[in-house]
């Protein structure tokens, strides 16, 4: 699949509107509040394009290979973005997030994690969709286990 036009504006928003809240902010607690502000809004364009897939590869939903390719490109292009809502330690105190301490802690294994996810996502993004979504549900499988074990350790329930 190749990354298209809709992902590439969807990362270049994303990333904007970063740049925004992070310039525009004063003071570690005002910096802080607008990082988490940030790796809500990369974790909320990521679940918008992965549950779909999710429900095709289920049969909850019916199957459409370029929905599935524009989508699954769209994680792609936003998952590596995800890191930088994790840059100040401070965010761990921010009202409002789900973030465990354990991140700064265990700085080395969150930041592969993190990686594995941004991998699984190329992955998925660079398989071709087929005719079916049975051929895609490895693919999206290994991507929400990404998900999965970084929340395990991570992530307040």
């Amino acid at each position: 699949m190749r990354r298209s036009a809709i992902s590439l504006f969807a990362a270049i928003a994303v990333a904007a509107g970063a740049g925004t809240a992070t310039a525009s902010s004063h003071g570690d607690d005002d910096k802080a509040e607008k990082m988490v502000e940030y790796r809500k809004a990369v974790f909320t364009v990521m679940a918008h394009n992965l549950h779909p897939l999710g429900g095709m590869v289920k049969g909850k939903m019916p199957y459409d290979p370029e929905t599935f390719a524009r989508k699954a490109d769209n994680i792609a292009a936003v998952a590596p973005m995800a890191m930088s809502g994790f840059r100040m330690q401070a965010t761990a105190d921010a009202a409002d997030t789900e973030a465990k301490a354990a991140i700064w802690d265990n700085r080395d294994d969150f930041k592969d994690k993190m990686q594995d996810m941004v991998d699984a996502a190329d992955r998925l993004a660079a398989a071709e969709p087929g005719d079916s979504a049975a051929a895609m549900k490895k693919q999206v499988k290994a991507l929400a286990d990404t998900c999965e074990n970084c929340h395990d350790d991570y992530k307040e329930d």
